[in-house]
């Protein structure tokens, strides 16, 4: 099923894209504590050497757990160790009472993140025990403890020696940048494959696909781009995809009469369409309104270039798709045009079952795979990108930013991150709506 197999596909790419940041963690040092697939709540879960290995029960991707994003605060590290205890309930009267406020007074004391250790060890240690104090029936107490030992774990983690916050700045950066490398690595070693073997070989069935503009007089006649064009100022059966475009390339700037039918070869149409200046187009011709055709059929073999040629057609295409998706994406600002052509998960899986009958799959999983490397590289919190943009700027500061622009800065790339998000998801509503 076409469809599934790019949304399995969509899973899988980020997946291995949490998987760099993971292996980038672990080669240069920093501390790595959870690797899931999918999210949890967990299905399955083991710890093996210090990292919790999952499956989770929401089939959305994935995710890395680097503690420490931040260098702790000892004030703010008191105060959720207090929001914990009281989640918990009242130490007064058992035997951790005294060690765990001892505790918490040596945390408010504290003047650096190494001086947490000790007293968040204590009442981690404290909440465990009393955890295990529970009678079995009594599940509830028992979940919020196992919760509080999980949060106070990881503020401990926060402050270990391989946290995120501690090492070098070219470690973070090479943390960071992994995950869009591999996803660009991906897409290479995709449309090498296509390029070097996958060229579908396909058996012409008379018929062709053609781009429609909006509001030009292909589309008043009717035309779309689920029609089957069978003729094109004469029959197209029989033509080799040379003579099709010259054919096309004829009728430029003159009337155009085309025959199609709709997706399953019913309700045969042939008209006369009248070519108009095009609002838009620099071309000094009239137009009646087609962008590019394709020839349909079936596809029956497979074929391939040789590896160089391979490698220089993927690089190319990689190149083209970069810019085309930086410039679409300025251009969302002030192109009404470029908005309605934003797609999200429905839109990607929409276009499966031509892109499977064309045997063009691997390619577009490999052009889905640049895809999210160049929207990841966006300089944007929460995306990798504007890690990467605090990191060059950290560069030139020799210093971080402070915390506080982080913040700030990862709340405006959120709201742009959501409202391309509820774009795409508005768009897909129109496309499923018609």
């Amino acid at each position: 099923m076409p469809q599934l197999t790019i949304i399995l596909a969509l899973i899988a790419l980020v997946i291995v894209h949490e998987l760099g940041h993971f292996l980038a963690a672990r080669r240069v040092g920093i501390l790595a504590t959870k690797f899931y697939v999918f999210f949890p709540p967990a299905a399955f879960k083991k710890t093996v050497r210090g990292v919790e290995y999952g499956i989770g029960m929401l089939p959305l991707g994935g995710f890395v757990k680097l503690p420490g994003m931040f260098e702790p605060v000892p004030e703010e590290v008191a105060k959720r160790v207090g929001w914990e205890l009281d989640a918990v309930g009242d130490f007064r009267g058992t035997e951790q009472e005294l060690t765990v406020d001892a505790a918490v007074r040596a945390m408010e004391r504290a003047s650096s993140p190494d001086e947490l250790v000790a007293p968040l060890t204590e009442v981690r240690d404290a909440v465990a025990a009393r955890r295990s104090s529970f009678a079995p029936e009594r599940t509830a107490e028992r979940k919020r403890s196992d919760k509080a030992v999980d949060r106070l774990q990881g503020m401990l983690d926060d402050c270990s020696p391989k946290a995120y916050w501690r090492a070098d700045l070219w470690r973070r950066m090479v943390v960071i940048f992994a995950g869009p490398l591999v996803n660009i690595v991906v897409a290479f070693v995709l449309l090498f494959a296509f390029y070097a073997w996958f060229i579908p070989k396909q058996e012409p069935n008379g018929t062709i696909s053609v781009g429609v503009l909006k509001n030009t007089p292909a589309e008043r006649a009717g035309l779309t781009p689920e029609s089957r064009v069978t003729g094109w100022n004469g029959s197209l059966k029989g033509l080799d995809a040379s003579e099709i475009g010259d054919r096309i390339d004829a009728g430029i700037g003159k009337p155009v009469e085309v025959s199609w039918t709709d997706a399953d070869g019913k309700h045969a149409v042939t008209k006369t369409i009248e070519p108009v200046d095009i609002p838009g187009d620099k071309s000094t011709d009239l137009r009646i309104g087609v962008l590019g055709s394709s020839i349909n059929g079936k596809v029956v073999g497979r074929t391939g270039v040789a590896l160089p040629t391979a490698a220089k057609y993927s690089l190319i295409e990689m190149r083209e798709l970069t810019w085309g998706n930086l410039k679409g994406i300025a251009q969302l600002v002030y192109k009404e045009e470029v908005r309605k052509d934003v797609g999200g998960l429905v839109g990607i899986v929409g276009f499966s079952d031509d892109v499977h009958a064309a045997g063009l799959t691997l390619r577009y999983v490999g052009i889905i795979s640049l895809v999210l490397a160049v929207m990841n590289l966006l300089p944007l919190l929460p995306l990798d990108g504007g890690h990467i943009l605090f990191g060059i700027i950290e560069f030139f500061r020799r210093k971080p930013l402070p915390r506080m622009a982080f913040e700030r800065y990862s709340m405006v790339g959120l709201a742009l991150v959501l409202m391309l998000f509820f774009i795409g998801l508005n768009n897909d509503i129109g496309r499923i709506n018609g």
